[in-house]
């Protein structure tokens, strides 16, 4: 690869390419963590050298020490890579993602100036970046470039928050969607401004496509038929069932190790967030409001049923908690998944029962 990019480099430094193609590259959502976004790449063809090749912002290491904690940390390098635009197609019909192609109507010169950037760009001593969610991306990486060349612009605020934008992506994929929403703050929050909203491949293919007289050409590059999974598979493997059955489960079984294990299950899930909040590099991340219903104070309680100590304080402690992320939610400072709300209401008749068992007892 190297040698093919020293070769690209002496071609660009003696003006031999004849005529280069730039192309911008987006992909459908699949369904893989990583992947329910989208992705965006650029696409370089020079057919006089036989030159075609994808620049794509958004390779990273699977085989990473530690790499799922690295990236919710924030402490993952992503980097930009060259691959041919075969291996590319044939990557994307294996996740069954399609790729539509954007072909910009530049000048010559402004084709290999372009081309000249990410072979330059693409250098070891240049190619790694730290990744962010919203901030630094696949898509992010390419519409910077897009914009500083004046290709596209836009001004305003969008008049939506990124998480409204990203639940709007992750619609289907129920276990990611709460999983990424446990993990958000209250950065997210936010409204974006028009150049916030290329995080998203989408929104770059569509600032692209509203650019006058950029776009010479659209195709899609693939194809291949979807397969539409079970509905009741995936309805019975969801968190409103999984958390639904919970509830239910705590109306019916009073014991009291059912009670310390669900807490515990909570307290964990808490504890995580709370200790991600804290080290995170990540702003998306940090503030995190999901502590008030998903509390580490869970694992006090716990062990309060256990030893049969402090537990009618450990559980008002718990419920103000609840009550206060109600006001957090009803007054938007953050927003939480809905699919909580089963395992929120099992929380809450676990306690009220057994509050009304110390009574009695």
């Amino acid at each position: 690869m190297k040698i093919k990019l020293l070769l690209i480099s002496l071609l660009i430094s003696f003006n031999l390419l004849a005529k280069v193609e730039i192309s911008v590259l987006t992909t459908t959502p699949g369904t893989e963590a990583h992947t329910l976004f989208g992705h965006t790449a650029i696409r370089v063809v020079d057919e006089s050298n036989e030159i075609d090749k994808v620049f794509n912002y958004g390779l990273f290491n699977f085989s990473t020490p530690n790499f799922l904690f690295r990236v919710i940390k924030g402490d993952l390098d992503y980097w930009l890579g060259v691959q041919s635009i075969e291996k590319f197609i044939e990557l994307n019909n294996r996740e069954k993602r399609f790729i539509q192609e954007q072909k910009l109507n530049l000048t010559d010169r402004q084709a290999l100036t372009f081309f000249a950037d990410l072979v330059e760009n693409s250098k070891s001593e240049n190619k790694f970046y730290r990744y962010s969610f919203t901030h630094k991306n696949c898509a992010t990486e390419p519409a910077q470039m897009l914009i500083d060349y004046g290709y596209i612009g836009g001004r305003g605020s969008r008049g939506e928050s990124y998480r409204v934008l990203m639940n709007r992506y992750m619609e289907g994929q129920d276990w990611a969607q709460f999983g990424i929403n446990l993990i958000l703050g209250t950065a997210v929050e936010e409204e974006m401004s028009w150049q916030d909203g290329l995080f998203l491949p989408d929104y770059v293919k569509d600032a692209v496509a509203a650019s006058p007289d950029l776009v010479s050409e659209t195709n899609i590059l693939n194809d291949f038929e979807l397969a539409e999974p079970s509905a009741f598979k995936k309805f019975i493997t969801s968190p409103w069932f999984v958390f639904s059955l919970i509830a239910i489960l705590s109306l019916i079984i009073k014991a009291r190790w059912f009670k310390v294990l669900v807490f515990l299950l909570v307290a964990l899930l808490g504890c995580f967030i709370t200790y991600n909040t804290l080290t995170t590099y990540h702003v998306e991340l940090q503030s995190n409001l999901n502590v008030l219903w998903c509390n580490p104070l869970y694992l006090i309680l716990a062990i309060s049923l256990i030893v049969k100590r402090g537990e009618r304080i450990m559980i008002y402690s718990v419920l103000g908690c609840l009550a206060a992320a109600i006001l957090v939610h009803l007054f938007g400072i953050q927003t939480y998944d809905m699919q909580a709300l089963p395992l929120v209401i099992a929380l809450v008749i676990l306690q009220l029962n057994h509050l009304k068992k110390l009574k009695l007892a």
